[in-house]
């Protein structure tokens, strides 16, 4: 009889659907009966005709992490409704499928750029070609949007000195113009 790495006896029949016989498990699940565990062992065909069984490996690996963090669960089954792409696929790739997933995931890519870049908005780089006056203009809308979230925060001296700063670019701005 085949042993396995720990020297226990391996049964060749324990890797074989328990339902056809024919084709190799792959599905392994551990239900519990009166307070038991008993394992079963399922093909991938037989798996998918059980009542209730996930058609798509993604669907269990979705219920898997609703079960895990159930509020990843709406993001986990989120679709785009126009390309089909599952909020899940596109986590795996990092790649989305249409305009519209920008949509569909809206919340949850929101989420992730602001993870990986501190915010979910580009704050982006003025081109060096564009020169000295959009770096101003560039620079001066940055720092009104900063003073609004300021005033928002009612964090009235931040938003002073921002006024100022934005006053001070806005002058140079007019200088390197006329200059």
């Amino acid at each position: 009889m085949p042993r396995t790495g720990k020297g226990q006896a391996v049964n060749p029949d324990e890797n074989m659907c328990e339902r056809c016989g024919k084709r190799r498990a792959t599905w392994h699940l551990t239900d519990f009966v009166d307070g038991k565990p008993v394992q079963k062992h399922f093909c991938d065909e037989c798996y998918g005709e059980q009542e209730g069984a996930p058609s798509q490996v993604n669907e269990a690996f979705a219920r898997l992490i609703a079960a895990v963090v159930p509020e990843l669960k709406e993001m986990a089954l989120r679709e785009c409704p126009s390309c089909g792409l599952n909020y899940l696929e596109f986590r795996h790739t990092m790649r989305l499928g249409c305009a519209n997933d920008y949509e569909a995931f809206d919340k949850p890519l929101e989420q992730l750029l602001q993870a990986i870049h501190g915010s979910a908005r580009h704050g982006g780089k003025v081109p060096e070609t564009a020169g000295e006056e959009e770096a101003i203009r560039s620079r001066v809308r940055a720092l009104r949007r900063r003073q609004q979230a300021a005033i928002a925060e009612e964090d009235y001296e931040q938003a002073a000195e921002l006024r100022d700063r934005i006053k001070e670019l806005e002058e140079r701005g007019l200088d390197a113009a006329e200059g």
